[in-house]
């Protein structure tokens, strides 16, 4: 998971959990949430995911689960990610239940009493306990999953027009239809929706600075036709460039 990846808070709250078995439905969030008291699991995708208590606990957006535990009051943070998560729940046993229960009513107070500066304080909180949880993970795998380099590429070289699938299949070692059938399964979306995603993602971010014009914008992002860009632009965000600046230097 690459350290540039941003977050962006929704909420934070805590959540008075029964004994229960809890089907959720793909949310276009993401939730990190705490369990400091009781076991449970998770089970997405024909996986089952086990914590013990004290466990920091992620779910990507857009990944449906069932959730199985006992009755507790559970910290929660809801938050979105760009770009977005790999489609894999994570957990992390920790031995300092205590320290990271203080961690999350910290959060919570500031986030129910919004002092000046408590967004920052408490986005600060989410980024060390991400961290925590997600870096060391994704950076063990990326050491030997092919996908998950070819996926990394893909995020760092976007903007390269040339920038094919078929490099990025080579690049994990397997043929394009199945580089494209193994990507979709893992990250719920093809290779070429997620490298448009990235693109438009980073064209939104430029255009709002107000600093360059339509055609630099398409050759930063990896398109060699501005005009293809703007008929890629308007299909993804639903409204034109002119109309984008407008909404965006009002």
């Amino acid at each position: 998971m690459k350290e540039h990846i941003q977050l962006a808070l929704r909420d934070v709250f805590v959540y008075k959990q029964k004994n229960e078995k809890l089907n959720v439905s793909p949310r276009t969030y993401a939730a990190l949430s705490f369990k400091a008291c009781t076991s449970g699991r998770y089970i997405s995708e024909g996986t089952v995911t086990k914590h013990t208590p004290g466990a920091l606990c992620l779910v990507p957006a857009d990944v449906a689960y069932r959730r199985e535990s006992k009755e507790e009051n559970i910290y929660v943070f809801h938050f979105d990610a760009t770009p977005l998560l790999p489609r894999e729940i994570r957990v992390l046993q920790v031995s300092d239940v205590a320290a990271y229960r203080d961690k999350f009513e910290t959060a919570l107070a500031l986030w129910q009493q919004q002092p000046p500066g408590y967004y920052y304080r408490v986005a600060a909180i989410l980024y060390e306990l991400f961290a925590e949880i997600a870096a060391p993970m994704e950076q063990a795998a990326n050491k030997k999953d092919d996908l998950a380099k070819a996926r990394q590429y893909m995020e760092e070289h976007f903007s390269n027009a040339s920038l094919s699938i078929e490099q990025l299949a080579r690049r994990a070692h397997v043929s394009p239809a199945y580089f494209r059938r193994r990507f979709a399964e893992r990250y719920g979306t093809t290779p070429k929706q997620y490298l448009d995603r990235l693109r438009m993602q980073h064209a939104e971010k430029l255009l709002q600075t107000g600093y360059y014009s339509t055609r630099e914008i398409a050759e930063r992002c990896g398109f060699s036709d501005a005009s293809y860009f703007c008929t890629a632009f308007r299909r993804h965000t639903g409204v034109s460039i002119t109309a984008y600046r407008h909404i965006t230097t009002e």
